[in-house]
């Protein structure tokens, strides 16, 4: 449904929000492992980009990133490793407690996020080209509500937001 048939009087439930966003996530997807695939050296997979965007935000522990991916510590550990070893993240260790062992990202994991980054928001930008100046503004105060909510929803339910808040 576009968005002009939304008619004023139009109230969308949540479960049709839903549907319309499982929908266009695997386009979205498969945008995101084509430019993967394109780009990045082999072996590098959406999930190396997403562990590096998070790292990018702020060191965080292997624990940390295991929480907010919902996969056990082992196997983020072996995703971990990967990165480490190509030199785009590195182990130091926590200026706060030196048990703990801290992920950042290097100048070099830096450089491949970004540039992944570009090349991505590129290719949906062409994707979105077809639309209307005013598709655009509806599409896109639209998902500013939705990542305010989704952001939101997944900050109170992370395992890591009372580390952080500590």
């Amino acid at each position: 449904m576009s968005a002009n048939n939304f008619l004023p009087h139009d109230e969308p439930s949540a479960e049709e929000l839903a549907a319309h966003l499982i929908n266009i996530v695997p386009p979205i997807m498969h945008a995101v492992s084509i430019e993967m695939r394109r780009e990045a050296t082999v072996g590098f997979q959406m999930a190396h980009y997403r562990l590096l965007r998070l790292i990018a935000q702020a060191p965080r522990t292997v624990s940390e990133l295991a929480a907010s991916q919902s996969v056990s510590v082992p196997t983020m550990s072996r995703s971990v490793s990967v990165l480490v070893e190509r030199g785009l993240v590195r182990r130091v260790e926590d200026p706060h407690d030196r048990r703990r062992t801290l992920l950042e990202i290097t100048d070099e994991g830096e450089a491949l996020f970004e540039r992944l980054r570009r090349q991505l928001q590129q290719r949906l930008a062409e994707q979105l080209e077809t639309l209307t100046p005013q598709e655009r503004r509806l599409a896109l105060a639209g998902l500013e509500v939705l990542e305010k909510a989704l952001l939101l929803s997944t900050e109170n339910k992370s395992p890591t937001t009372a580390t952080k808040e500590a």
